[in-house]
């Protein structure tokens, strides 16, 4: 007898891996958002200049001002356990982009803090 049937093929992942792209990608829009609100921060509240040279003293600010890099530290933080949890799933590649995104949201928050000054 001839068995006409159709043969089952492979069955491959509905999902494919994450890729270093997309973690990098979606970290560092998140970080994009902080640094924009760190940029609008320090426009509205300028930071108080004090040196040797100058006598004026500064007053505290407040701790609205420092949400942007509180934000900062926990968004990147929870993204660097979240890098080491994909890591432990041996999806490298992506944990890889995440911790690179997480840098790079560093140094955009950064860049966006100093900016202010660049301005002047």
């Amino acid at each position: 007898m001839n068995n006409q049937g159709t043969e089952p093929g492979v069955v491959t992942s509905v999902n494919p891996p994450p890729l270093f792209r997309v973690g990098l990608g979606r970290i560092v829009i998140l970080g994009a958002f902080v640094a924009f609100y760190q940029f609008y921060n320090m426009m509205v509240n300028p930071p108080c200049v004090r040196g040797f040279w100058f006598q004026e003293l500064c007053e505290p600010r407040p701790r609205e001002h420092y949400y942007p890099a509180v934000l900062l530290i926990y968004g990147g933080g929870f993204a660097l356990l979240y890098a080491v949890y994909q890591f432990v799933r041996r999806r490298r590649a992506y944990a890889l982009g995440v911790v690179l995104g997480v840098v790079l949201s560093v140094v955009m928050f950064y860049i966006a803090t100093m900016i202010h000054w660049f301005l002047e």
